[in-house]
């Protein structure tokens, strides 16, 4: 391409003013259907409950869920948070801020709300929606502390009662799974979580065996259930001890065992055998077919005389590899775990225990958390900080004292930062 044709610094920079300009201009509309919900709710607030959420849902078009949402956010917008929807009818803040700043503040009294958009509104100007995250994390805990301090426990309180886990079929035959989890606890989970991807990774490499780092965290997500299940029935059985014993092996039998299973995953299982031995006969006797061939039938075949030269299939270009010898161990460990009587031991499952055993990790896993002192000494309901995820409240902090290892960390007193 000639260097005449390569677009200028100014076309660029022209791009984007643009595409802020439009941004803008969608701030400007956003705050104006704010506005015209808010209306409507009050219009509607005589009428019985979900009237306006069905003729709002029917205009435009949306769920009556989506509907509700919206109108209690338009409402909250326009009487909680005046300075916030003042910028945003402005064009000065945008759509996704605004967003961020409702979500947040969904569970908050309206005295909070209040104060939080009194102390925000000046600095969310040029503000990118992460950052508009974090800081109004933080600064709810501080309001609510100058409030009152229970608000902030009545609000977390309610908010754990959403804690949840979902499964939902996705396209192109997978499936999605999430979770909403208590903060300390998620941060646990996705610590442990990087620690079993790291050893899992380090089993790859002994095996010499390249993949992704998604698709390994996707293998050890899928099979936590399946290990933590097999793991509490050998405790049970006895059988740990064990299963310890045989996870101390020679690299070469270990990767075997690693790609046994990792191969195994995917071979098509037969059905289980019957539990009866009458529906065992009934399925023998239903198998068993005469031959259909028939001489007097094959007379009156009018192509029985043509010649027929059997097509023999292209040779594969290059030919296809010959399959490792695991394979067929694979194949027979997935045979022997359907034939296996119920209570015998299940070969696939234990290599998977194996493999779990073999796993390099470290312990104990740590979570590191950044708190005043003031606050631990139940001075001050100032929040503290949790490695990881964000903001966390006084009361939770003194809730994990007990069970914390304390480091003193001389830090500035405005900004928190260590010195």
């Amino acid at each position: 391409m000639p260097a005449d044709a390569l677009p200028s610094l100014a076309e660029q920079q022209a791009a984007l003013n643009a595409l802020e300009g439009l941004e803008s201009r969608k701030a400007q509309l956003h705050a104006e259907g704010m506005a015209l919900r808010a209306e409507i709710t009050r219009l509607w607030s005589s009428c019985r409950s979900g009237t306006a959420e069905m003729e709002v849902a029917g205009t435009a078009l949306v769920g009556q869920i989506r509907a509700a949402r919206e109108l209690e956010d338009a409402a909250r917008l326009v009487k909680n948070f005046p300075q916030l929807n003042a910028l945003l009818a402005e064009g000065t803040v945008f759509v996704p801020t605004v967003d961020t700043i409702l979500l947040a503040t969904r569970r908050c009294t309206a005295e909070v709300q209040a104060g939080v958009d009194a102390r925000l509104a000046g600095q969310l100007v040029g503000c990118n929606v992460t950052d508009v995250r974090r800081l109004v994390a933080s600064t709810v805990l501080a309001v609510e502390a100058e409030i009152d301090a229970t608000l902030t426990q009545e609000r977390l309180d309610q908010a754990k009662k959403d804690a949840r886990v979902w499964v939902s079929p996705g396209a192109d035959g997978m499936t999605s799974i999430g979770a909403v989890l208590d903060a300390v606890v998620g941060r646990r989970w996705a610590l442990d979580f990087e620690q079993l991807v790291r050893a899992q990774v380090v089993l790859d490499k002994r095996a010499g065996r390249e993949r992704s780092l998604d698709a390994v965290k996707a293998e050890v997500f899928a099979h936590l259930p399946t290990l933590v299940l097999e793991l509490v029935r050998a405790a049970r059985d006895g059988r740990l001890a064990e299963l310890a014993q045989l996870s101390e092996l020679d690299p070469q039998t270990a990767a075997e065992l690693e790609q046994l299973a990792l191969e195994t995953l995917d071979l098509p299982l037969p059905e289980e055998p019957p539990a009866h031995e009458e529906e065992s006969d009934a399925i023998a006797e239903a198998l068993v077919e005469e031959d259909p061939f028939d001489e007097d039938l094959l007379a009156l075949d009018p192509w029985a005389g043509l010649p027929w030269v059997p097509i023999e299939p292209p040779a594969q270009d290059p030919p296809e590899p010959e399959p490792p010898p695991f394979v067929a161990a694979a194949q027979d460990a997935a045979f022997w775990r359907a034939a296996q009587p119920p209570g015998e031991k299940d070969p696939y499952v234990e290599v998977l225990m194996l493999r779990c055993l073999q796993m390099p990790l470290q312990t104990p896993t740590t979570v590191h958390l950044h708190l005043p002192m003031a606050t631990a000494l139940d001075l001050t309901d100032a929040p503290g900080i949790l490695e990881g995820h964000g903001p966390l409240d006084a009361r939770r902090i003194r809730q994990l004292l007990p069970d914390a290892h304390l480091k003193e960390v001389y830090v500035d007193r405005d900004s928190g930062v260590p010195l």
